[in-house]
């Protein structure tokens, strides 16, 4: 199976889930976690990563952790 990357967003009155590597159409939610709920309810039982964005659009976090942070180094 291929990664496939969901990024959850912030806009300006809202939240945008929008998933790379796959046919899925992009998703507003009215807040952040409405908008992870969805991402992983989209990923669920595929192989995938979560990736979170601050409003510069900078990485704030990612789910699952990459194997390196699970090996704690």
């Amino acid at each position: 199976m291929e990664l496939t990357t969901y990024r959850v967003r912030p806009l300006v009155n809202g939240w945008k889930v929008e998933a790379d590597g796959a046919d899925i159409a992009p998703t507003m939610r009215e807040t952040k976690a409405d908008a992870m709920h969805t991402a992983y309810s989209l990923a669920r039982g595929t192989v995938h990563e979560i990736v979170v964005l601050d409003k510069d659009g900078k990485v704030e976090s990612v789910f699952p952790p990459t194997n390196a942070e699970m090996d704690g180094a």
